[in-house]
């Protein structure tokens, strides 16, 4: 049996205010590569990696950040317990909306087998995207 839960999601567009530009009369229309498809990546569902603890397809883009945290919480019949917390990522958009850096913290690990404990901490993790 395992459970897991994703907890505490935040994402946040950071962007700085620049004046409306001035109107235009008739505006260009800008080509497409692929026209009338959308970015896949826009959403951000798309780039968030929970309940799951992989990673994602898409990056943050240009001017976003993403900070996802979990808790895993393994039992199993054997009566072994694992427990780890916090699970979190902090992923940055850079310059390029194909690039982002990924910054994993420690996380502190409980288990248990058979009445032992053994406690223990994973490694900090620094990581970059590109899609």
């Amino acid at each position: 049996m395992t459970l897991a839960i994703a907890t505490s999601l935040l994402a946040v567009t950071v962007a700085a205010a620049s004046p409306s530009p001035a109107a235009s009369v008739s505006p260009t229309p800008i080509a497409s590569a692929t026209p009338g498809v959308a970015d896949p990546c826009s959403s951000l569902i798309s780039i968030v990696n929970r309940p799951s603890f992989g990673t994602g397809v898409c990056t943050v883009r240009t001017g976003h950040f993403d900070l996802e945290n979990g808790y895993t919480n393994l039992a199993t019949d054997g009566g072994t317990n694992v427990v780890s917390y916090p699970q979190s990522l902090l992923r940055i958009g850079t310059f390029d909306p194909h690039l982002d850096f990924e910054v994993g913290p420690v996380t502190e690990n409980h288990s248990s087998a058979a009445g032992a404990p053994v406690n223990g901490m994973s490694d900090l993790s620094f990581g970059a995207k590109y899609e």
